[in-house]
């Protein structure tokens, strides 16, 4: 089971693999421009704990740009709004640009941190804290394994 995204930049990857309950979390870089923003120009360079830093940084930027939540029905007590925002949000995905042609750039800047809003208050949040806990532990394991200073 997996789910992909994609930019112009990368390609996200996430998938759980059953068989042995791991959930793997990759990225995808398209261009060696992209590589090279992370001081990347050779296979050597990803033995530089900074570069592999940079690396992750981006992975969870672009993580953090993902909709991950424990529930996709709205919590009760929202109102008509929130509802409405919440259900946007869910249909169209975390698409920025399907938002802005519906919207004014004010407006879905408005909208998006309502959402988050809405994410916080009622705990829906709790899943992607969760995966970012695990990848962070994971790499930092990995890394200081790797790179004693």
């Amino acid at each position: 089971m997996f789910k992909e995204f994609g930019h112009d930049e990368y390609r996200l990857k996430i998938y759980f693999k059953l068989n042995k309950n791991i959930l793997r979390v990759e990225l995808k870089l398209k261009s060696t421009k992209a590589i090279k923003r992370h001081g990347i120009n050779t296979l050597k360079d990803l033995s530089n704990k900074d570069n592999l830093n940079s690396l992750y940084s981006y992975l969870i930027k672009q993580f953090n740009n993902l909709f991950i939540s424990s529930s996709l029905t709205p919590p009760e007590g929202l109102n008509e709004r929130q509802e409405e925002i919440f259900y946007d949000h869910i249909i169209a995905g975390r698409y920025k640009k399907i938002r802005r042609k519906r919207f004014s750039r004010t407006t879905a800047w408005r909208r998006e941190n309502e959402f988050e809003k809405i994410l916080e208050l009622n705990n829906l949040k709790d899943k992607k804290i969760e995966v970012l806990k695990l990848l962070d532990e994971k790499y930092f394991e990995l890394s200081n394994n790797n790179y004693k200073e």
